[in-house]
């Protein structure tokens, strides 16, 4: 027995190739293209395949014989900079105005968004050199990259991938050690790695310099710390300061780390 319930569907869609020039907008309930639009859209030009194309959804003919677009203002206008003459479109039977905004805000309301997480893990897939260096990274440290790119992290996981990513100027040997030196300091701890803490801990490494630090030193200093409640007290000293967490963050582990030590083992600030 099917499980559709038996409520009106309407009309199905029909699928056409459709000349660029008979689509339109219709600014009465589409949204104005900001900064942030005009960004995506060379990004679609930049990037452009029509395999990850997704076909425009558009209302039937107007009375001017247009296709008013309901979904996909941004790859309308990226087509008409590439220069192509036709674009593939679902065509739905809206053909009066308020039929044709409540499609689009129920267009756009019901999607579910994709984290940075989901993407990551479709760019390791992809073989993206960036994910797939990360990932190794990670593998080689024992720590897990998490599926689900909200919420607290499980013990050795981290969704923290920007700020891996970010430390590979200092070197695969810097964000390794700093991945293990946090794993080694809260084996059990929920949310350990996250981008405040990791990329704290690079700059911690990478500023070093010549200083020898000690691992083991550094794993106590790291074991002593509450990382949330020191998030915290970042977010805080970042509000007033400026800043970021991750730099209010290394100030606190390296004059934690030199308590007590001579001028030679100090870690610069």
């Amino acid at each position: 027995m099917s499980n559709v319930k038996t409520k009106d569907l309407g009309a199905r869609p029909e699928f056409l190739w459709i000349p660029i020039d008979s689509i339109v907008v219709d600014e009465r309930y589409q949204r104005r293209v900001t900064r942030t639009g005009n960004s995506m859209i060379e990004k679609i030009v930049n990037e452009f395949h029509w395999s990850r194309f997704q076909p425009l959804t558009v209302a039937c003919k107007d009375k001017s014989d247009d296709y008013p677009v309901i979904d996909g203002q941004h790859r309308l206008l990226a087509c008409r900079k590439i220069g192509l003459t036709e674009v593939p479109c679902w065509v739905v039977a809206s053909p009066h105005l308020a039929d044709q905004a409540k499609a689009f805000v129920g267009t756009n309301k019901c999607r579910v968004k994709m984290t940075k997480i989901n993407v990551f893990w479709a760019d390791v897939v992809a073989g993206s050199p960036d994910a797939t260096w990360v990932k190794r990274i990670c593998d080689s440290a024992g720590v897990k990259i998490g599926r689900i790119g909200t919420g607290r992290q499980p013990c050795l996981t981290t969704i923290a991938t920007r700020a891996i990513m970010n430390g590979r100027r200092c070197g695969e040997a810097v964000v390794a050690r700093a991945l293990r030196l946090i794993a080694a300091a809260h084996p059990e701890t929920e949310n350990a790695f996250r981008d405040a803490t990791v990329a704290a801990l690079i700059a911690v490494l990478d500023r070093a310099g010549s200083v020898v630090i000690d691992d083991k030193r550094m794993i106590d200093v790291l074991a002593a710390m509450d990382f949330d409640d020191e998030i915290d007290r970042a977010r805080v000293y970042q509000q007033s300061f400026g800043g970021t967490r991750a730099e209010a963050l290394r100030v606190v582990v390296i004059r934690a780390y030199n308590n007590r030590l001579r001028d030679g083992s100090r870690i610069p600030e």
